[in-house]
């Protein structure tokens, strides 16, 4: 994402780009594709779905994953069902051996983070054991990706901090 930003000649400050920037470029650059006459007519096309229909759009399909996801996915399960990670307990998902030998501004910028990523391994684990949506999914792949890149950016600046 960062280099669409900078490629539109907006500038980053500390690898963030503020929201209120990345909401200007997209009512610049991609609002303007979703014109009213698209909407209503993927409306009016769609007028008549049945209820049965509707329910299975909203549904997540079953497709492969990635294998590193995969990887990734089933070590996050594996944590939280041997309880070495307490979906609740926020600090049971940090490596104490780095996290406590960090500065106290650290650890509290690692804490929002933190609770991004504690949520979002909530999601993947109910998704997960769920008998109500497939093991193995591009939805699901898309929730690791998410988990994956925000344990990556914290963990390129403050070490390995996280028991996954």
């Amino acid at each position: 994402m960062k280099g669409i930003f900078e490629q539109e000649g907006l500038k980053a400050v500390n690898d963030r780009i503020y929201i209120e920037s990345f909401w200007t470029y997209w009512r610049q650059n991609m609002l303007h594709s979703l014109s009213m006459t698209d909407i209503t007519s993927l409306a009016e096309a769609h007028k008549d779905l049945p209820e049965d229909d509707q329910k299975k759009a909203g549904q997540a399909i079953a497709g492969t994953m990635n294998a590193e996801h995969e990887q990734f996915m089933i070590e996050l399960v594996k944590l939280v069902d041997t309880k070495q990670i307490n979906l609740i307990d926020l600090d049971s998902f940090l490596n104490h051996e780095a996290f406590d030998l960090l500065k106290e501004g650290d650890r509290d910028k690692i804490g929002l983070s933190l609770r991004n990523i504690a949520d979002q391994v909530t999601r993947i684990y109910e998704f997960y054991t769920s008998t109500e949506t497939p093991n193995s999914s591009p939805q699901l792949e898309t929730m690791v990706e998410y988990v994956w890149q925000m344990k990556s950016r914290v963990e390129a600046r403050y070490g390995n901090v996280f028991k996954f």
